[in-house]
């Protein structure tokens, strides 16, 4: 079998989905919750939908029910509905983000993607007051991303994610025999993100 081939089989048994005769496999991996300002946005839709309710229940239906359709792009762009698209006919592969149906994300050589790499993301959010007086500041929660690999690891598209490395490691070595692509042993780690009051900011520790 091909380079293609292998990866359009092992792809269609991880997510059960068969690709169609236009030869592209859509992979939606859904609300991801993760754009720049989420929690902000948030706010500002209660804001209009409280706003809404409170001028149609004073009487002003017309403007309270004008303010409701803004509703749709913000919400549209807080859930941030990703996904994976295959080209198997032209060889091509990208992470796409939609919005409002449309779809956005730049292509990559499929042939390009000869590995398999257990990616490790850490995420810690500040615990209260309570949390610092115990002496501990941080909660910290470790995921993992199952990743194809390019020659050079300058591109990486995500397949999974777990909350335990081993579960990843075995997802990931699967993904590679499968594919006959390399599994590369040592795992690659992201940068952690700490959450505070203000907002996300990078850590290297």
């Amino acid at each position: 079998m091909s380079h293609y081939q292998n990866i359009q089989r092992t792809l269609e048994a991880m997510f059960k989905k068969q690709t169609p005769k236009s030869g592209m496999l859509r992979l939606n991996q859904g609300m991801q919750f993760d754009r720049p300002g989420g929690p902000y946005l948030v706010l500002v839709v209660m804001v209009i939908l409280v706003a809404s309710i409170s001028l149609i229940f004073n009487g002003n239906f017309i403007v309270g029910l004008a303010i409701l359709p803004l509703l749709v792009p913000i919400s549209a762009y807080i859930m941030d509905i990703q996904g994976i698209e295959v080209d198997f006919k032209n060889g091509k592969i990208r992470k796409y983000r939609s919005f409002l149906g449309i779809r956005t994300g730049n292509w990559h050589d499929l042939g390009a993607f000869d590995s398999v790499r257990v990616y490790q993301h850490k995420l810690k959010t500040r615990r209260g007051l309570v949390g610092s007086m115990t002496g501990k500041k941080y909660d910290t929660d470790a995921f993992y991303y199952v990743r194809l690999v390019s020659l050079g690891l300058n591109k990486s598209i995500s397949l999974l994610e777990l909350d335990d490395y081993n579960r990843a490691k075995y997802q990931a070595e699967k993904v590679a025999r499968h594919s006959r692509l390399i599994f590369i042993e040592k795992p690659a780690r992201l940068k952690t993100i700490v959450v505070t009051k203000t907002g996300f900011e990078s850590d290297n520790a």
